[in-house]
């Protein structure tokens, strides 16, 4: 668990979980094979190029995203949950599991959702 924030870019795996009492910050491309936690959760804004064909989501999430105030995702693909007081499911985004928010959700036509917001 990291006290003062984390921010990856570049090209990153991940083989658990990434906690944090503070925000978390990926940019780049990066596969993450557990939970993510924090106080505020953003990944994502770029599109990845690989040869000629962009990558449909350079973000993997095999887990949940939980965020005690913000969650902002863009260009992910999320196998589990998404939870914070204030969500934004950006473009090319796909999560699989429930979306749940308090305050506030805003989400861009072009993501994929399993199940409707609660």
């Amino acid at each position: 668990e990291a006290l003062q924030g984390i921010r990856l870019s570049g090209s990153t795996k991940v083989g658990g979980g990434l906690f944090s009492q503070k925000t978390i910050d990926i940019n780049g491309s990066a596969t993450i094979k557990g939970d993510i936690s924090g106080d505020n959760v953003y990944i994502g804004d770029q599109s990845v190029s690989i040869g000629r064909k962009k990558s449909k989501c350079p973000y993997i999430v095999d887990g949940n995203i939980f965020a005690a105030n913000s969650v902002e995702i863009n260009n992910i693909f999320v196998q589990g949950d998404v939870k914070g007081r204030n969500v934004k499911i950006g473009r090319r985004t796909d999560i699989s599991g429930k979306i749940y928010y308090v305050d506030s959700i805003e989400v861009d036509d072009k993501a994929t959702l399993a199940h409707a917001p609660i």
